[in-house]
């Protein structure tokens, strides 16, 4: 007797694709003022502001942020050492306590970095830098720099800080640094296209004697995206409905405006940035200051314009590597007959492959063309080179895009399935067929 046993099996090969990666993006901090060599002080998470001084409180200086996030790879530099049996320590600073982001610089030392630790963030938390001396530590400027990552994949944020107090209506660049008095005057290029929405904000105190209002200003007008301090109010505002659509060359900046008599507050704010083409990051910086039409002057990757003699004022220090590219210079007005701007990148101390030279006639340069890549500890900034005798510029924005590829993800298609055909027992042996 013969018995024959045969079955049908289908096998569903499901896709199952690997998840995007969140977005990385590097964080630049730094200030030519001293921190206190006594007492601790906080920094705002992200700005370059030269003369702005460390807070004496966390209050003064923590800045909302707008996304879910992580911030790793802290690395500082200081100008001058701490001294024998002194240090300073650094640390990322959430909701009114350190993180396990930290790194310390003691005795003859004048960099550390923490490239183990993460600390972690939430919408809506004050985030800040905090600074400890131990031992009455030698003054010293400091240049600080981190990553960031988004939870969500293909967003960040951008965040700024005010200079100074103010009781009175100015506007910054989306970085924040010293006010202008014109929107005009504030107004960066932004070198790539994206989206800017979420924005949270908080002044420095109790919102005393009016309203305060921040407000995301789009080619010279306000948009919709805005967020109020109502009087009387300490707690963070925010915009979480409204949306603006950025063009490569669209012009955005920030108005810090009050109404009835306001007492002076600083203010700090975050935006999320969401951009078209994944892993892209604007810098930018802008300023009405007075540029030397007779020798080198250096600037910073973003904040606020300075017409810096000494390098070493303006440089970022890198904490990941990146590709620096879609550079876009503007000075107005032109440089006059016969006359022309030379622009260039500088890394460590060396001129880099993005350039532009703006001629009579014009007031814009790009270079779309060339890249720099920029090693983790690079120090990056701009320089600029009068030929001839230039008119003085009264507006210069000069912007680029930082890139991180964001790493590559597997699908495996659509479902697939398999007919692994009939099952015959003979003779003790099993054949498919």
């Amino acid at each position: 007797m013969k018995f024959v046993v045969s079955s049908l099996f289908a096998l569903t090969i499901l896709a199952v694709p690997f998840p995007a990666e969140a977005m990385v993006r590097p964080v630049f901090i730094s200030t030519v003022v001293a921190p206190n060599t006594t007492a601790a002080r906080w920094l705002p998470f992200e700005f370059a502001l030269g003369a702005f001084a460390a807070q004496t409180t966390e209050a003064n200086a923590a800045t909302p942020a707008a996304i879910n996030g992580s911030v790793a790879n802290l690395r500082v530099v200081l100008t001058t050492a701490p001294g024998a049996g002194t240090s300073y320590a650094f640390a990322f600073y959430v909701a009114g306590a350190d993180t396990a982001l930290t790194c310390t610089i003691s005795d003859a030392a004048t960099s550390c970095n923490d490239t183990t630790h993460t600390g972690s963030f939430s919408a809506g938390d004050l985030i800040s830098w905090h600074i400890t001396p131990t031992g009455t530590p030698a003054a010293t400027t400091i240049r600080m720099s981190a990553t960031l990552e988004g939870d969500t994949a293909g967003e960040t944020m951008i965040s700024g800080a005010t200079r100074a107090n103010e009781s009175t209506t100015n506007y910054y660049g989306p970085f924040g640094g010293n006010e202008r008095t014109t929107e005009a005057g504030a107004s960066v290029l932004f070198p790539t296209n994206g989206t800017i929405d979420r924005l949270y904000a908080r002044i420095t105190n109790t919102a005393s004697g009016g309203d305060y209002i921040l407000t995301f200003n789009e080619n010279g007008s306000a948009s919709a995206l805005a967020a109020t301090i109502p009087n009387g109010s300490a707690a963070v505002a925010s915009d979480v409905t409204d949306s603006i659509t950025i063009t490569t060359g669209d012009l955005g900046s920030v108005t810090y405006s009050m109404t009835g008599t306001p007492l002076a507050r600083g203010a700090r704010w975050s935006m999320r940035w969401r951009p078209t083409i994944d892993g892209e990051f604007p810098l930018m910086i802008s300023g009405n200051a007075v540029v030397s039409s007779a020798a080198t002057r250096y600037q910073e990757l973003q904040g606020t314009y300075t017409n810096n003699a000494t390098e070493v004022n303006t440089q970022f220090l890198s904490p990941i590597a990146f590709t620096l590219k879609k550079a876009n210079w503007t000075i107005e007005p032109e440089p006059g007959v016969g006359n022309t701007w030379d622009f260039k990148s500088r890394i460590n101390g060396a001129d880099g492959t993005l350039a532009g030279q703006l001629t009579s006639g014009n007031t814009n340069v790009v270079d779309n063309t060339n890249s720099d890549p920029i090693a983790v500890g690079d120090l990056i900034n701009w320089t600029t080179i009068p030929v001839s005798s230039p008119t003085s510029p009264t507006k210069i924005m000069f912007s680029a895009v930082a890139y991180i590829a964001p790493p590559a993800t597997v699908n495996y298609g659509q479902p697939r399935f398999l007919n692994l055909g009939t099952m015959i027992l003979n003779a003790g042996k099993l054949i498919f067929q």
